[in-house]
């Protein structure tokens, strides 16, 4: 399967298009860039614009943003606003994994269920050896036990 240049835009950048981002390049392959729509100078975003392949906005409303000339790439994956807060979270990952990435990325319905059910397995064990609460610290590292 060819790598494909995947732009993810929503509105801050942090949040959902980083996730969404982190999807298309660890679970599939894909080069994938997370960018800001609000916070990006024009000549930035069209730089990423004339780059990307595909350009996955998660809401509606971001649609419309992007300039007429790049339109074909434009994909949705309405996950609606950001009510997650921080990236990865696993309520903004199930979210995602409502939507048929495959056939929104163009992905191979094969690939897609053999990554997917691989993934979801190892983010399972990963809830389960560090459940909330657990040994990971504000900072981000894990405590030794």
């Amino acid at each position: 399967m060819k790598r494909k240049k995947i732009l993810t835009l929503c509105a801050g950048g942090q949040v959902r298009s980083v996730t969404l981002g982190g999807i298309c390049k660890y679970w599939f392959g894909h080069e994938a860039i997370a960018a800001s729509l609000e916070k990006l100078e024009p000549d930035t975003l069209d730089m990423l614009y004339r780059w990307a392949e595909v350009i996955v906005v998660v809401e509606q409303q971001y649609v419309q943003l992007v300039p007429d000339e790049h339109a074909s790439k434009v994909r949705l994956v309405d996950i609606g606003p950001d009510r997650w807060g921080m990236s990865n979270h696993e309520g903004l990952v199930a979210e995602i994994m409502k939507h048929d990435l495959a056939e929104i990325l163009g992905i191979p319905d094969t690939v897609w269920e053999e990554k997917k059910a691989i993934k979801v397995e190892a983010w399972e064990r990963w809830k389960r050896k560090y459940p909330p609460g657990g040994p990971i610290v504000a900072d981000g590292s894990i405590q030794k036990s």
